[in-house]
């Protein structure tokens, strides 16, 4: 609302200015493409801030699910590990193209399907030295 205030004081004193000397139509034309290109501005601006914030936000819920995926990489405090091994024995038993389908229906994220096969590469580390 200030912002509107000041746009309109300033429009009338430049549009007194100009009046004064060119006159009434040309100092109304001068002053309107004057503020068209001042509001095209503003307008490109505000799409730009939009546009930051959603890419902030998108950044933000990556950074959570990746947080998530490390805790889950660090271990589970024992509960549902069992649970985490069976689906995990799942996922790498499926082949590629079982997990591109799956990962296209959204039933699996790259981020579960990842840690599947690091979990199991862990495991398997001892006697295999794979990692």
């Amino acid at each position: 609302e200030k912002m509107l205030h000041k746009m309109v004081n300033l429009y009338n004193i430049l549009r007194k200015k100009l009046q004064e000397r060119f006159g009434l139509c040309i100092s109304n034309v001068i002053v309107g493409l004057v503020f068209w290109k001042l509001f095209l501005y503003l307008k490109r601006k505000i799409q730009q801030k939009n546009t930051r914030i959603s890419l902030t936000i998108k950044a933000k819920n990556k950074r959570r699910e990746r947080d998530a995926a490390l805790q889950q990489w660090v271990g589970n405090d024992g509960e549902g590990e069992q649970q985490q091994e069976k689906r995990d024995r799942e996922i790498v038993s499926l082949s590629a193209t079982q997990l591109l389908q799956k990962l296209n229906k959204g039933e699996l994220s790259s981020v579960e399907i990842t840690l599947a096969f690091c979990r199991q590469a862990k495991k398997v580390q001892g006697s295999l030295d794979c990692l």
